[in-house]
């Protein structure tokens, strides 16, 4: 579903993407992939919980 939602929002390389309730980052990886290095990706959770796990598929 996160990819999904990514293929039809259509963020091109060095654009700037926010995904609220990011969860484990469905939606924000695959962002990230799409906006390359010179874009951005911020992710944001009420749940540090899930933030962590986001951050561990990261670095």
């Amino acid at each position: 579903m996160g990819a999904a939602t990514v293929a039809v929002a259509g963020p091109k390389p060095g654009d700037r993407v926010l995904d609220a309730c990011c969860g484990a980052g469905a939606s924000a990886v695959p962002a990230a992939r799409l906006v390359g290095p010179e874009g951005v990706v911020d992710a944001v959770d009420l749940s540090g919980a899930m933030v962590d796990a986001l951050r561990r598929l990261c670095w």
